[in-house]
């Protein structure tokens, strides 16, 4: 990506040429950082280069860091410098897919703008170098599910949490909990993992007022700032993303339960065939075909839509807490169909 036109006039053998390469690469410096980068010997120089900078068209941003503060770029003024790179077809027809499948998973984020035109671009000189493929008219013949609906999150905390990860920095966050909890409002995360799992995009973070992994969902956090004097802390030693979210049934976070289920015997052959989660197990085999069957979750709203889905063919036994909230939600439902 570029920055303004006017910046491309700057001489990158200048000092303040240098200063912009260091800039479009990610360092976020204070004056006197510049200083041990660059051949120039105060601070007074390094401001003077800057306000060259922001008159030659860059928006040089600045935010305080301690007693000081630190000049840097903002996310899409930074450049990814041109290389060359030489790729198979099948490595070409690969990538046209890649980014038709994160269309719709990124259109709900500031990428996917960036996305379309950068793909653009790589795609122009790609469709003209492959002799085997139409990437083109291919782009268009692969379909990845319906593109979600605009995003309930601000820009400013998808680019703050993008730029804690490359920075490997935690924030500070203002987070509206789902449910009744005793955590302060305000509080301070390291982020792991930005993910989407069914359409709800969230941060996996260790969150350090609970000193343990939660799940943090983007459109529930208000104020956020990057902790720039601090490094993040390290994930546990036995942290699997992968593991992470397939043993969680789309929950939003909270403590790992057992749950148990009653399953009658018209749909037990589906549970013989199949696991639904890592930890399924099949308990005991009654005589009258029925099946008891437990899992381990790591919290229960996706763990309910899943049972939900079974009909009567499936009855909670553990935990009863869960069981008594899917009868409250099943007599709410036939209170109102009653008349």
């Amino acid at each position: 990506m570029s920055i303004p036109n006017a910046s491309m006039e700057i001489d990158p053998r200048s000092t303040r040429g240098q200063l912009l390469d260091l800039l479009r690469e990610g360092h976020a410096l204070t004056q006197t950082e510049i200083t041990h980068h660059l051949p120039i010997d105060s601070r007074r120089h390094a401001r003077r280069l800057l306000n060259e900078l922001q008159a030659a068209g860059v928006a040089v941003q600045e935010r305080r860091r301690g007693r000081q503060k630190e000049y840097y770029l903002s996310l899409s003024q930074l450049a990814v410098q041109d290389l060359p790179v030489s790729l198979t077809e099948r490595q070409a027809l690969a990538l046209v897919v890649a980014a038709e499948a994160g269309r719709a998973a990124l259109a709900a984020t500031p990428l996917s703008e960036p996305l379309d035109q950068g793909f653009g671009r790589l795609l122009d000189l790609l469709d003209r170098g492959s002799g085997t493929y139409e990437l083109n008219r291919l782009r268009e013949q692969w379909h990845f599910g319906t593109e979600p609906a605009a995003s309930t999150f601000r820009d400013e905390v998808f680019d703050t949490l993008v730029e804690a990860l490359n920075r490997n920095r935690p924030v500070r966050i203002e987070y509206a909990s789902a449910h009744a909890s005793d955590a302060p409002p305000r509080r301070t995360v390291s982020p792991l993992i930005m993910a989407a799992p069914g359409g709800s995009w969230r941060c996996v973070a260790y969150c350090h007022y609970r000193e343990a992994l939660r799940d943090f969902t983007l459109s529930r956090i208000g104020e956020i700032e990057l902790c720039t004097t601090e490094v993040a802390a390290d994930p546990p030693v036995d942290f699997d993303p992968d593991l992470y979210f397939r043993e969680r049934f789309g929950a939003l976070g909270g403590e790992t339960e057992v749950v148990r289920i009653l399953v009658e015997a018209e749909a037990s052959r589906y549970f013989r065939e199949k696991d639904y989660h890592p930890t399924q197990v099949i308990e005991e085999e009654r005589d009258t075909g029925q099946l008891v069957v437990s899992f381990e979750v790591a919290g229960l709203e996706g763990m309910k839509a899943w049972i939900r889905s079974w009909g009567d063919r499936v009855t909670v036994r553990a935990p009863d807490h869960l069981a008594r909230e899917l009868a409250e939600e099943a007599q709410r439902v036939a209170d109102r169909y009653s008349g």
